[in-house]
């Protein structure tokens, strides 16, 4: 995740209080808290503070994890147990994706959404794996989500150029949407 990708997944759910967030493919607290610490408090240290409840799945099981389970079979939740799915900079990690999103869909509550980050343009990042799926536009995302969700946000990250570490010389960015699923 950028850090504007933070910020904007942060003014998105500014108002958000006392609601119930599956974090999707949330990784681990030693990566939100020492490599990207801007998720922590920018995105879930404000979250908390508004007195939101999240709960993170993952498929590792690691400190801060509340569920090991894949995402594309979450059979532990409930139909409709979330106000709230973040499935931030996952996409590309998932060979099944539309699996994912009908079990993001399922799980949430009937006024409930998603936010969804990918990236548009980015290094290959392996964390198992990376499918190489980049949605760098709203066309993307809408061929993606299909009929089963209507996005009511779509923003973009402004490229900023890759960092040298990853020995790419393009420009990076990502794409964020709220989707709210059909019923």
């Amino acid at each position: 995740m950028l850090k504007e990708e933070a910020e904007i997944i942060k003014s998105i759910l500014k108002d958000e209080r006392n609601r119930s967030i599956l974090n999707v493919c949330s990784s681990d607290e030693i990566f939100w808290k020492n490599h990207q610490p801007y998720i922590w408090n920018i995105v879930m240290t404000p979250l908390i503070e508004r007195g939101n409840k999240i709960i993170n799945l993952d498929m590792k099981s690691s400190k801060g994890v509340d569920i090991v389970e894949d995402c594309t079979n979450m059979q532990s939740i409930k139909n409709g147990s979330y106000d709230i799915s973040l499935f931030t900079s996952g996409v590309e990690h998932i060979i099944d994706v539309n699996r994912a999103l009908s079990e993001i869909h399922r799980i949430l509550k009937y006024d409930g959404f998603m936010i969804c980050s990918a990236p548009g343009v980015y290094p290959r990042h392996d964390d198992p794996i990376d499918t190489m799926l980049r949605l760098p536009n709203k066309e993307d995302w809408s061929n993606l989500l299909d009929k089963d969700w209507n996005i009511i946000e779509f923003i973009k990250t402004k490229p900023l150029p890759a960092k040298p570490s990853y020995k790419f010389d393009k420009l990076v960015f990502a794409t964020i949407i709220k989707a709210l699923p059909r019923k």
